[in-house]
């Protein structure tokens, strides 16, 4: 009796202890292209497809770094190159209810924030300078890199709190999203519009032909100019949009043929679905 009360006891806090571990999981990397890294407490390690993503998780890209997160209830997050980004809070519930609260320190992201389902859901974006609060929308937000952002990108304590002031922009394409600047003041904006918000809290919609995007990290290039570009940047421009060509071309291929290439998962995945096999056994 008193072994099998053992036997019994080692299953069940087993099970139990899996169950937690397996909780703690907020959503999973789906591409990666370029360098990215991924920060947990003070450990860094390379980003790879498939990982799963727990609270607190930090995600640095580099100079050509793309990512792209599917988040437990089905929302995405596409990070840009040069960006660095917390998910300080991510805790979502059978019942629909979701807690989501992300820093972004600089860089640019855009997400596909699923319409929340309840009224006591939060889904909250905090920089510098702003908080944007959400509710089933399409935006895209950015901050520039700091002065001395090198040194900082992987440093474990850094918080908003104790970096300099930095503006922040927000380009909404659908639903509502409430912007609320360091100086207390507010303003909701509807599709289509643009708000800027500079260092000391001040708000201002700018014009949209003044705006530039380095592309999402789905792969697809936006291009953005004028006609002073000297014959260096147009060759560079050139280079550029002929690789991201080649690029999608490639990925393309890939997925017909449901396998990874390089660092990309191209297998078509949605949240709760298994990935391929190879994917997540190291992680």
């Amino acid at each position: 009796m008193q072994r099998f009360f053992i036997m019994f006891s080692i299953i069940f806090l087993t099970t139990s202890f899996s169950h937690i571990v397996h909780a703690k999981e907020v959503g999973r990397s789906i591409v990666v292209l370029g360098e990215a890294w991924i920060m947990h407490g003070n450990n860094k390690n390379k980003l790879t497809p498939g990982h799963r993503l727990q609270q607190s998780d930090i995600i640095v890209t580099g100079e050509r770094g793309r990512v792209r997160l599917l988040m437990a209830d089905g929302s995405k997050v596409y990070i840009s190159p040069k960006s660095r980004i917390s998910l300080q809070r991510y805790a979502y519930s059978k019942k629909s209810k979701l807690l989501a609260g992300f820093d972004l320190f600089w860089g640019k992201v855009r997400f596909l924030v699923k319409k929340l389902a309840t009224k006591n859901s939060r889904f909250k974006v905090h920089t510098t300078t702003a908080v944007l609060g959400v509710r089933g929308t399409e935006f895209e937000m950015s901050s520039p890199m700091p002065e001395g952002a090198n040194s900082m990108a992987f440093d474990a304590q850094l918080s908003l709190s104790n970096m300099p002031k930095s503006s922040t922009t927000v380009s909404l394409s659908e639903g509502s999203v409430a912007v609320t600047s360091s100086n207390g003041s507010q303003q909701v904006l509807a599709p289509g519009e643009q708000l800027s918000v500079d260092a000391a809290g001040n708000m201002s919609s700018p014009s949209a032909d003044t705006s530039s995007s380095e592309g999402a990290a789905s792969g697809e290039a936006t291009t953005a100019g004028n006609n002073t570009n000297s014959p260096a940047s147009l060759i560079n421009s050139a280079a550029s949009t002929a690789a991201s060509t080649a690029a999608s071309a490639a990925a393309s291929s890939a997925a017909s043929s449901g396998v990874t290439q390089g660092s990309t998962l191209t297998t078509p995945y949605e949240y709760g679905t298994p990935l391929p096999v190879g994917n997540l056994e190291s992680h």
